[in-house]
C-alpha cells in the first residue's frame, strides 16, 4: 500500500470524526436531544453483571456474523472501497459517541466510550486490515503468497479474531466493570 492511500484513509477517518462531531454539536445546540445516541450505561452494567454462557455465545455469534459479512464484501466488491466505507463509518460512530457523551456526561463519558472500544477494537482493525490485504490484488506480492498461503491466512486471521473476541469478553469487561462506579448516571 502506498503512503498516499494511507494518508487518504487517515484523512477520511479524521474528517468523518470531525463532521459527525460538528453535526452532533449543532443538533444539540439547536435543542435536539441526542441522548438516545449515547451509550446506555445501565444496560451495559446489567450485561456486565451477567456471568453466563449466553453472553459469551451471543458475542461470539455476532462477531462471526460480522466477520462473514466483511469477508463477503471484500470478496465481491473492491477492497479499497469497502475499507474506505468501513473507515468512514467508524469515524462517524466514534465522532457521534464522543460528542454525545461529552455533552451529557463530560469527561467520564469520553473515557467510558474509549474503554468500550479498547482493546478489542485494535484486534478487529488488524483483522480487517489482514482481510483487505488478502482480498486485494497486492496479496500476490505479500506475506500471503507462496506455499501454504491460504493456511497462513486462515491461521493468522483466526488467531487475531480470537484475540479480539477474548479481549472483548475478558479485558474489556474488566475495564468497564471497574470504571462503572465513576460514571455519573442521570
Amino acid at each position: 500500500m502506498t503512503m498516499d492511500k494511507t494518508r487518504l484513509r487517515i484523512i477520511v477517518f479524521l474528517f468523518s470524526i470531525a463532521a459527525a462531531s460538528f453535526i452532533a454539536n449543532y443538533l444539540i445546540v439547536s435543542g435536539c436531544s441526542l441522548r438516545y445516541l449515547g451509550i446506555d450505561m445501565s444496560a451495559v452494567n446489567s450485561t456486565l453483571s451477567e456471568e453466563n454462557l449466553s453472553v459469551f455465545m451471543v458475542t461470539v455469534f455476532q462477531r462471526i456474523k460480522q466477520l462473514v459479512i466483511i469477508i463477503l464484501l471484500f470478496k465481491f466488491i473492491k477492497t479499497d472501497l469497502i475499507l474506505a466505507v468501513l473507515i468512514g463509518l467508524a469515524g462517524v460512530i466514534i465522532g457521534l459517541l464522543v460528542s454525545v457523551e461529552t455533552y451529557y456526561r463530560g469527561i467520564t463519558g469520553v473515557i467510558y466510550t474509549i474503554l468500550c472500544f479498547f482493546p478489542h477494537f485494535v484486534f478487529y482493525c488488524i483483522n480487517i486490515k489482514l482481510l483487505s490485504e488478502y482480498y486485494s490484488d497486492s496479496h500476490k506480492r505479500s506475506f500471503f503468497s507462496g506455499n501454504g498461503a491460504k493456511l497462513k491466512f486462515v491461521i493468522i486471521n483466526l488467531l487475531v479474531f480470537l484475540l479480539g473476541v477474548g479481549s472483548e469478553l475478558i479485558i474489556n469487561r474488566f475495564f468497564l466493570k471497574n470504571f462503572y462506579q465513576y460514571i455519573v448516571l442521570d
